[in-house]
């Protein structure tokens, strides 16, 4: 079981970068405007995240092809950590500026639902980092499953 949860790290890769574009949230203010987000429409330091789990995708080909997965788990956990951690910082920071209001709107007024792709975004790094720290290595020294 340990060994196939090596590949969870390319399949989290992959869900990231279709969940980047999905909806991550939907922002109210007041009845008369509202309006749904994603990764890219809120751009920034997230476009970070991109090529962070596009490099998981090439790393982890890229030692597979030459029979040595587990080469591929320092850059894995990097870069799925540094995307977190870009994602947790922009989710902060909105929260702050929310937070201190506007001038003439009430703060009750604004609202915001997390959708779909900022949950599977994620999991989907989430999963990268689990298949690298999980999984067993081709190669390595045979663990009991």
């Amino acid at each position: 079981m340990r060994a196939k949860a090596i590949f969870l790290s390319p399949a989290g890769a992959i869900l990231t970068l279709v969940s980047f574009f999905l909806p991550w949230a939907k922002v109210s203010c007041a009845p008369v405007v509202n309006k749904t987000v994603s990764g890219a429409s809120l751009g920034g330091a997230l476009w970070l995240v991109l090529p962070l789990a596009t490099g998981i995708l090439v790393s982890f080909f890229y030692y597979a092809a030459r029979r040595c997965v587990g080469r591929s788990r320092p850059f894995v956990v990097v870069a799925s950590v540094a995307s977190l951690a870009v994602i947790l910082t922009v989710c902060l920071s909105m929260a702050e500026s929310a937070q201190t209001g506007l001038s003439g709107i009430a703060s009750n007024a604004v609202g915001m639902r997390i959708q779909f792709g900022g949950v599977a975004t994620l999991c989907g790094l989430v999963l990268s980092l689990a298949g690298a720290l999980l999984g067993r290595a081709q190669g390595g020294p045979r663990e009991p499953d």
